[in-house]
């Protein structure tokens, strides 16, 4: 559930009130704008960044054809792909999101984890040749170990289990 990741989210549609408050509430959405078309979409994701802390970020998901970037900081197109949208998601839409957001976010927890290693280790390399302690072969062939190691770990993320 998004609610319990700690992502709040907005339901803008262009269906119905009342067709939208089911849709909301089934998928655990308080607030949501019915009867909604491209302008007003717009004009309230202008309002929604407008009133937004700095380290809130804002993902706009429609299935429609996003003919336009949004003041959104990631455009989602459900189903088929275009030009303009950021990130396409299969026909599961916004029943996919959770899973997007932890792969997202463990995705960033092991590229944080690589870069800490590589610059402690290329610091360490740096400290103990100017020392004398290793030759430049030395460090150089460290240097290569430790960055095809940290490929080595980042690509872990491809191998995320989605059960």
């Amino acid at each position: 559930d998004l609610n319990q990741m700690g992502v709040q989210s907005v339901l803008l549609s262009n269906d119905s009130e009342s067709i939208t408050g089911k849709t909301a509430g089934s998928i655990g959405i308080k607030i949501f704008h019915a009867a909604c078309d491209t302008v007003k979409k717009l004009a309230l994701l202008r309002d929604i960044r407008l009133h937004s802390d700095k380290d809130e970020h804002i993902m706009y998901v429609s299935a429609e054809p996003l003919e336009y970037h949004t003041e959104a900081d990631v455009d989602v197109r459900v189903g088929a792909s275009t030009d303009t949208e950021d990130v396409t998601m299969s026909n599961i839409g916004i029943f996919g999101l959770p899973l997007l957001i932890d792969t997202a976010r463990y995705a960033n927890e092991i590229v944080t984890q690589s870069m800490i290693a590589l610059v402690t280790a290329k610091l360490l390399l740096i400290i103990l040749s100017l020392f004398g302690l290793l030759t430049l072969w030395f460090v150089a062939l460290l240097d290569i170990s430790m960055g095809i190691l940290a490929i080595l770990n980042v690509t872990s993320i491809i191998t995320v289990d989605i059960n």
